[in-house]
């Protein structure tokens, strides 16, 4: 009985552990044409405003996550051009993993 227990723990141990992570946001082929930059376009139309959200087991993939999201939704607005006004980084704790979050907002607008 004791055994078994022990074994009952270490399972659960390693479940918790190699939890899923949060799977990645992949970009769509219309989004590819979208750029990003911290500077406001010029001679451009405002086609909305965005926010994105990105969780992954590293920073990196946490940004690039919300990044495509961004570059995403852009694209479903018919914009191609996005100005990012906000970028904001943190860790949240799933058990026995931590995860990044990067949360990003900006607006989306159709360039000539």
């Amino acid at each position: 009985m004791k055994t078994s227990l022990i074994g009952l723990a270490a399972l659960a141990f390693v479940a918790g552990c190699g939890g899923a992570s949060t799977p990645p946001v992949v970009l769509r082929p219309e989004a590819a044409v979208v750029k990003v930059s911290k500077e406001k376009p010029q001679n451009c139309a405002e086609v909305g405003e965005l926010s994105a959200r990105g969780q992954a087991r590293d920073p990196e993939a946490a940004s690039l996550n919300a990044k495509n999201e961004l570059r995403n939704k852009a694209a479903a607005l018919s914009g191609n051009q996005v100005m990012l006004e906000d970028n904001k980084d943190s860790m949240v704790s799933g058990g026995f993993h931590i995860e990044y979050v990067t949360v990003m907002s900006g607006h989306a607008y159709k360039c000539p």
